[in-house]
């Protein structure tokens, strides 16, 4: 929990203050590391601030912190009298350390992203089975209810044929068609969404539902004439 509120605390801080603190912080590393001489080696220590900045504030400011870093242990052995046989092999280390700074920024910055992803597609994914699940909720409510009075009117039917009854053709027909809907309204409902290896979601249910229903309007019901 400590840790949780001292994050939202730094995502909740000023941008400009966090890139001063950023820049002090590297710029102190510079000196401190000059003042420690060679024997020291800050490596470790310069991505502290690197990746700080690419998880707080961004990729495109880590990158300029890994550039900053760089340069900064560039000048802090330049100035430190730490012999090399040619400033091209200085020049060589820096850039290397340059390059690790900005891959590491970058990676970092990635991390995030995929963390930041990952967990928003959770959340659709709970809302999504909070609605299913309400769907299911309603879906038995309705066809529970419909079918009550569906077995209505095909009892009337029935005795009106026993009578040598006129039943409309429409009537059975509908009849039919509500019969057909209610069942496959249950299937897309209670048992589409588990034998798919795909992630069930409100919009496949939904054109799923209307797909199967506008073919059994068209398979039973008669043509208008």
């Amino acid at each position: 929990m400590k840790n949780k509120n001292f994050h939202q605390y730094i995502e909740n801080m000023n941008k400009t203050v966090l890139i001063l603190i950023n820049i002090v912080s590297t710029l102190s590393l510079g000196a401190v590391d000059y003042a420690t001489g060679m024997e020291y080696s800050f490596s470790i220590i310069y991505l502290i601030p690197i990746s700080f900045s690419s998880w707080f504030i961004g990729k495109k400011f880590a990158v300029i912190m890994a550039i900053l870093s760089g340069l900064s242990w560039f000048f802090t052995d330049l100035i430190s009298g730490h012999y090399f046989s040619s400033t091209i092999i200085l020049a060589w280390n820096s850039l290397i350390r340059l390059f690790l700074f900005i891959i590491i920024a970058n990676l970092i910055y990635y991390f995030k992203d995929q963390i930041i992803k990952n967990h928003h597609k959770e959340l659709i994914l709970e809302k999504e089975k909070v609605v299913i699940d309400t769907l299911q909720k309603l879906t038995r409510m309705i066809v529970n209810n419909i079918t009550l009075q569906n077995a209505e009117i095909i009892k009337w039917v029935n005795n009106k044929k026993k009578k040598n009854g006129s039943v409309p053709d429409v009537l059975v027909s509908s009849s039919r068609v509500i019969g057909e809907s209610l069942q496959i309204l249950s299937e897309v409902s209670f048992v589409s969404p588990y034998i798919t290896s795909e992630e069930w979601n409100v919009d496949m249910y939904l054109k799923l539902l209307e797909k199967k229903l506008s073919k059994v309007h068209t398979d039973l019901l008669p043509p208008e004439q």
